[in-house]
C-alpha cells in the first residue's frame, strides 16, 4: 500500500508543480510528474521509517511522500537552472 500512497502525493504534487507555473507543454507534465514520483519514492522509503510511519494509506504518510516530492522537485529545478547559465 505504500507504492499506492508514493503514487497518489508524486502524481499530485508533480500536476500541481506543472499548473504553478503555468507550463503548458507536455513534456513539462512528465518531467514533472516522473521527479516527484521518484522523490515521493524516496521521501515514503527514506523518511517514513526514520519518522515512524505506518505503512500504509495514511494522512501523515501522504505527507511524507510529498515533502519528498517537492524537495526532489526544488533540487530538480535547482540543477536545471544551473546548468542553463
Amino acid at each position: 500500500m505504500n507504492v499506492l500512497t508514493w503514487l497518489v502525493a508524486g502524481g499530485l504534487t508533480g500536476w500541481a508543480a506543472t499548473a504553478y507555473l503555468g507550463a503548458t507543454q507536455r513534456y513539462v507534465l512528465v518531467f514533472n510528474t516522473a521527479i516527484a514520483l521518484a522523490g515521493a519514492a524516496l521521501g515514503g522509503w527514506i523518511l517514513g521509517p526514520s519518522l515512524g510511519v505506518a505503512s500504509g494509506f495514511t494522512s501523515f504518510g501522504v505527507m511524507v511522500a510529498a515533502m519528498g516530492s517537492v524537495l526532489a522537485l526544488l533540487v530538480a529545478y535547482i540543477v536545471q537552472r544551473t546548468v542553463a547559465r
